[in-house]
């Protein structure tokens, strides 16, 4: 299976339940979560259909298809043999040879089909599946510095899983993305990192137990942000609770107290106990 085809897979599972049934993504919703084009998106689908590897059930109308994928397709060995090779043998280059650690002889180039005018170099360390830092970033995002930061830490965090518990390359570049995802939500990286790491060498199956970790990250951590406190009860109006701080005027009508009502604490201030 490709790489591409493999985010997908991706993340379609993200919109599935725990069966990986019931997702119903939109196809401008996968060409934002795997940084392809809609028609890229599009043609991958209809590739995993043919292969049986995604059921796709077309929506009618304005509604998105459904789709049912099989989970346990992306639970991907460490190694592979050359029959288990993660590219299809349709789409394999007679010059690429296949070993059982990288699946390609070094030095080799392999085309790729799927954009059909874009040779790729598949050293280890710079393949499309783990580019090097500075073209991680999402092409049209080159020049966002909050982006290529997110994808500085977000491969720093997969290097030290992978220093825990060996991942492929494949796996790493679509963990990645999903860590990136979280880094933008508000996550803290070394938050992401402790929750990901913890007890994982002893996981039977350490990418499906963070995969499983990234859908389900603790609650964002809310240190540094100021918030306005509750003044203390100033004694003469019919507190002491926030909502009956108030005060009758000589003509009758209610207001909110002067000296203590939350609405006229515009700095914080001690809160009553």
């Amino acid at each position: 299976m490709a790489g591409n085809e493999l985010l997908l897979l991706l993340a379609i599972a993200d919109q599935a339940n725990d069966l990986g049934t019931d997702a119903w993504p939109s196809i401008d919703t996968l060409a934002r979560k795997t940084r392809l084009n809609k028609r890229t998106v599009q043609r991958l689908l209809q590739r995993l259909s043919s292969a049986g590897l995604v059921a796709i059930e077309p929506g009618g109308g304005r509604r998105s298809n459904r789709y049912t994928i099989d989970l346990e397709l992306l639970v991907s060995p460490s190694s592979r043999t050359a029959d288990d090779d993660d590219t299809l043998p349709a789409e394999r280059h007679p010059g690429q040879s296949v070993t059982r650690d990288t699946g390609a002889t070094p030095g080799a180039t392999v085309l790729d089909h799927r954009s059909h005018d874009t040779a790729m170099s598949p050293n280890p360390s710079h393949t499309a599946l783990s580019p090097s830092p500075a073209s991680r970033a999402h092409p049209g995002d080159t020049d966002d510095a909050a982006t290529t930061e997110s994808a500085r830490a977000a491969a720093g965090i997969i290097d030290k899983i992978h220093a825990v518990a060996p991942i492929s390359h494949q796996d790493q570049r679509a963990l990645e993305l999903k860590v990136r995802d979280s880094l933008a939500a508000g996550h803290e990286p070394d938050q992401i990192l402790r929750h990901l790491a913890e007890n994982l060498h002893s996981a039977r199956s350490p990418i499906a137990v963070i995969h499983s970790r990234l859908r389900n990250l603790p609650p964002k951590p809310t240190h540094g942000r100021t918030s306005i406190a509750r003044p203390e009860w100033c004694g003469t109006c019919d507190g002491p609770e926030p909502h009956r701080r108030l005060i009758q005027r000589d003509d009758g009508r209610v207001q909110a107290c002067p000296n203590c009502h939350p609405k006229h604490n515009a700095n914080p201030a001690r809160t009553s106990g």
